[in-house]
């Protein structure tokens, strides 16, 4: 404990080498702490965009449904059959399935409407 103290209360300052390794080693963690930043903010802005898409492509098909289209119908629909196999019992329904996609067709959502 006293050599502790000691070491505290001494007046002497720091060396050229010990003041550059502490700047290379800040350095390094600003680096990895922005990189990371960088990353999240990436894919937050990713993913704003695809549930925009994706909100727009499904508003096509609640147009659709409600006939309150302002100019070109972006839905598409076709008969069908929809199966779901639930460990070897198979479950089928007849209907149709409704794609609506966005303005830019870049995202599509499905939808489907059993008879």
């Amino acid at each position: 404990m006293n050599r502790f103290k000691q070491l505290i209360t001494q007046k002497r300052g720091l060396s050229l080498v010990e003041v550059l390794v502490s700047l290379a080693l800040l350095s390094m963690i600003v680096v990895l702490l922005f990189s990371v930043y960088m990353v999240s903010l990436q894919s937050i802005q990713n993913n704003g965009s695809l549930q925009k898409q994706d909100a727009d492509a499904a508003g096509q098909i609640e147009k659709g449904f409600g006939g309150t289209f302002s100019g070109e119908s972006q839905i598409s629909e076709n008969s069908g059959e929809f199966v779901i196999d639930f460990n070897g019992q198979r479950v089928a329904a007849d209907g149709s399935y409704v794609k609506g996609s966005d303005e830019d067709e870049d995202a599509a959502f499905f939808y489907f409407d059993p008879k």
